[in-house]
């Protein structure tokens, strides 16, 4: 019986011409000078430039007409057969064994056209459970084999087999229909306590008490507002008077009412399923679609660090909130498990899948398992512990973005072609310089910022003076860095600091922004603002040096020149230690 599929024609990459093949089950090589008989093969490799081909048919391939150099019809033994076209940057992916044909042929017989996952809770981690329904062998989520068991942070049931080095990290299977990882939780249930009384001469309060991420500081905004709380509300009990009373009167709580108005609430709409981000956002430049895990979740940990402020001026009216907008709060945090992506395992920062983002993601993060606290304190075990597998979630693939940089290199020397990976990398600079700064021999990539499309790449580097791979006031996050992170990779991170211009400990603020900031702030450029270096540059140094690495309040802040931002002085004269509490708390 000859079959040809109803969709005549097979396209290969443009300009990657299939130049010959060979059957790996019977090793017989054959050229495109003509239209080629198969043999009945199932299982090709494919010399093309800049990179091999592996081809794999559920059936077997009777006859290949060429249409064209990058056009290809073929004629199957049977009918619904199914083709799979496979580009490799990697020549060690060629399944010369039997072993790796054969799960090949599992893969493309029986495809893992579904990914559900399903997870369990205990006292210090949570099992993730993943199924492939009617497949041989369940996929695992690319960034969790990237990180793979690495500092602990994550136990596999069995080892995957790796069947493609991919730009992004390996695609590997397991050898059931399911896999299980257990994920370590005690990370989360980590907050910080002060040690010590604040003393000595304090900055004086900020202009604007938080970066708002985009080009206005409205203190009557719902989002600003939030925004604002975060920053300050855990500070406020440990600020002396009339310091506290000051900022008090400067920290308005939104009314519930005011909440509501200010969300926007939204369908996504292949699911139908709600969201939400904030009128707000971007209300300037008009509407934006990127970005709304960052502003969602600051937000939403604004509002729970406000009930948990120690201060009853501030935690009352947090209360009524939190009781007044579920729906709201529903909606903003809906957005990291609705648009989560399961080979990265976080939140894309766009709706799109346009983009993914370092410092989004950990914003997101944060909101996930603040929203956590919220619904544990009001109940909600089960939403509770929903969003705690979220939050886990997320954390594998911001964690495996610190290894994406070795995986990379290491493909770089293995790749067929230096075109294979076409990815443009460069490293990241401030938001206020113009041109991004090409990675040098000394200043190595050492985390991913970014992802956008399928071709770009954006470092953290010796050079980046925002370490997007940090951040800052994250508790959570910090205490991840500190449990599950090798002391030689924090050696490798602190060492970009020392690399750069000796301004950075000289000035801070120019440092991050360049001695021009104020012009440029007079132009309307949303970046040049202190809290902004504050967000991207200081505090995410400060808070790893003290959370993650535990070096000493004094020695860290003895490290600049000039006085540093009101609330990282708060932070570290009061010696503020991460500590375990109850799940939840």
């Amino acid at each position: 019986m000859t079959y040809a599929p109803p969709s005549p024609a097979c396209h290969a990459a443009s300009g990657a011409e299939w130049r010959s093949w060979r059957n790996l089950e019977t090793g017989a090589t054959s050229t495109f000078l003509c239209e080629s008989d198969a043999h009945g093969g199932r299982l090709f490799v494919v010399d093309a430039a800049p990179m091999p081909w592996l081809v794999v048919a559920s059936a077997p391939i009777t006859h290949i007409h060429i249409t064209s150099h990058m056009h290809y019809r073929f004629e199957f033994a049977e009918a619904g057969a199914s083709l799979l076209l496979v580009p490799l940057i990697d020549r060690a992916d060629i399944p010369d064994d039997r072993r790796r044909q054969a799960m090949w042929r599992d893969l493309v017989a029986q495809p893992p056209c579904d990914a559900n996952e399903t997870f369990t809770s205990a006292r210090d981690h949570l099992t993730i459970t993943g199924t492939s329904t009617g497949a041989k062998r369940a996929p695992l989520p690319w960034w969790l084999t990237l990180l793979g068991e690495r500092d602990g942070l994550v136990r596999l049931n069995a080892a995957p087999t790796t069947l493609v080095h991919g730009v992004w990290g390996p695609y590997a299977l397991a050898a059931g229909a399911s896999w299980k990882a257990r994920v370590a939780s005690t990370w989360i249930d980590q907050r910080p306590e002060p040690s010590r009384a604040v003393t000595g001469p304090l900055s004086a309060p900020p202009d604007e008490l938080a970066y708002a991420g985009d080009a206005t500081w409205e203190l009557d905004e719902p989002m600003d507002q939030l925004l604002a709380l975060r920053s300050w509300a855990p500070l406020l009990a440990i600020a002396p008077d009339p310091l506290q009373q000051s900022l008090i009167k400067r920290l308005p709580v939104p009314s519930a009412r005011a909440i509501r108005a200010a969300v926007e609430h939204l369908r996504e709409p292949v699911s139908k399923l709600p969201w939400g981000q904030w009128r707000s956002m971007w209300a300037h430049n008009g509407d934006a679609c990127y970005d709304p895990d960052w502003y969602n979740g600051l937000a939403i940990s604004g509002l729970a660090r406000a009930v948990e402020s120690g201060v009853e001026a501030i935690a009352a009216p947090a209360r009524r909130a939190v009781a007044g907008c579920k729906r709201e709060r529903a909606a903003l945090i809906g957005y990291m498990s609705l648009f989560q992506d399961w080979a990265l395992c976080s939140a894309f920062s766009d709706p799109r899948g346009w983009m993914w983002n370092a410092d989004c993601c950990h914003n997101g993060l944060e909101g996930v398992l603040a929203e956590s606290r919220l619904r544990q304190a009001e109940g909600d075990t089960d939403g509770a512990q929903f969003l705690r597998y979220v939050g886990a979630r997320s954390a594998i693939g911001l964690r495996a973005a610190l290894e994406l940089p070795a995986w990379r290199a290491e493909r770089s020397r293995q790749q067929v072609h230096p075109q294979a990976c076409t990815l443009t990398t460069r490293s990241m600079t401030t938001w206020s310089l113009t041109k991004g700064i090409t990675p040098r021999d000394e200043a190595p990539p050492l985390a991913v910022q970014g992802l956008s499309t399928v071709r770009n790449i954006t470092w953290c580097t010796g050079a980046t003076r925002n370490p997007y791979a940090l951040a800052g006031t994250n508790w959570q996050w910090n205490a991840l860095l500190r449990d599950h992170l090798s002391a030689g990779a924090k050696r490798k991170l602190t060492t970009w600091w020392q690399r750069e211009e000796a301004g950075r400990y000289a000035d801070w603020v120019a440092a991050y922004l360049g001695t021009d900031w104020q012009a440029r702030a007079k132009r309307g450029d949303q970046e040049a603002r202190i809290q902004a270096a504050v967000f991207y540059h200081l505090a995410p140094e400060v808070a790893f040096r003290l959370w993650a690495l535990g070096e000493r309040p004094s020695a860290i802040e003895a490290r600049w020149a000039t006085p540093l931002n009101l609330a990282e002085q708060l932070i570290l004269r009061s010696g503020m230690k991460l500590t375990a509490c109850a799940p939840g708390k």
